[in-house]
């Protein structure tokens, strides 16, 4: 019995499974280490919490006698990975929006929890889906960046299992298992589906203020245009009398100008190079 809970157990965790093994193989062959850069996490590090969580998603969970059971991918690693993210914020801004959408994806997940009751597989993989996309895009939502999107993501879900378990121990008496049900699925489909809204709006601002700076130059472009087609050259008016007069003055000018020069001696004065001289000489 013990083994066929395992196997199934498992069996919720395969579309978590498949995503985090794409995941690992683009890491490993470095496809991902410019959006491993912007997270803020080093190529080898994120490879590392991969495999974590693909490693601990198949190990069986710890069982502490019949009250409590903790699965290590569903739980334990996610809370590791969501701490280590937490301490890559850059500000305490940015953490207190992680911590504050935190908050909201844990009333996502224990809302839906509490609605669908997921007791059979079809039930676990709805509320998976669910928790997953709407958490993810709560996370999105209230954390705004990278960081925050994902360590809310993980870190909501993990406490949203973790009140929907005392929940249940404190009002019905049930055993405590966190990280099972679907809680691996939820969280890796919340982490990936908040990842890419955050990116697909930062690609939308990206090309709004590439068109704006676009049209602004076009305007600034279109404006100076119409100030030199307004800038039209007026007609200078002359005087002709003064015209002639000034042609007198300057003809005069010129005449007493050469009177002038026609006294100066203008013959060059003889140079006397003795170097050429000698040279010549010999």
């Amino acid at each position: 019995m013990y083994k066929i809970h395992i196997i199934v157990n498992n069996l919720y965790m395969t579309l978590g499974l498949i995503i985090l093994g794409v995941v690992s193989i683009l890491t490993f062959f470095g496809l991902m280490d410019r959006f491993f850069i912007k997270l803020g996490l080093k190529s080898w590090i994120a490879l590392i919490l991969v495999v974590g969580l693909v490693v601990g998603a198949v190990v069986p969970p710890i069982r502490f006698g019949q009250v409590l059971s903790i699965n290590i991918g569903g739980f334990i690693a996610p809370v590791i990975v969501a701490i280590i993210l937490l301490s890559i914020a850059r500000n305490r801004s940015e953490s207190f929006r992680a911590f504050i959408a935190m908050f909201a994806v844990a009333s996502v997940a224990v809302a839906t929890r509490m609605l669908l009751n997921p007791l059979n597989s079809s039930l676990i993989l709805a509320s998976a889906l669910i928790i997953g996309f709407v958490g993810g895009s709560a996370a999105f939502l209230a954390g705004h960046t990278r960081v925050a999107t994902v360590s809310s993501a993980i870190g909501g879900i993990i406490l949203g299992d973790l009140i929907i378990g005392l929940i249940k121990h404190f009002i019905g008496g049930e055993a405590i298992s966190l990280g099972m049900q679907g809680v691996f699925d939820s969280l890796i489909i919340a982490s990936v589906f908040g990842l890419l809204l955050c990116e697909a709006i930062n690609a939308i601002k990206r090309v709004n203020f590439q068109k704006k700076g676009a049209k602004t130059n076009n305007l600034i472009m279109a404006e100076a245009a119409q100030d030199m087609s307004n800038n039209v050259i007026e007609p200078i008016l002359y005087n002709e009398n003064e015209i002639k007069v000034d042609n007198d003055t300057n003809e005069n000018n010129i005449l007493d100008a050469n009177k002038a020069n026609s006294n100066i001696d203008i013959t060059c004065p003889k140079v006397e190079n003795n170097f050429f001289d000698e040279y010549i000489s010999e």
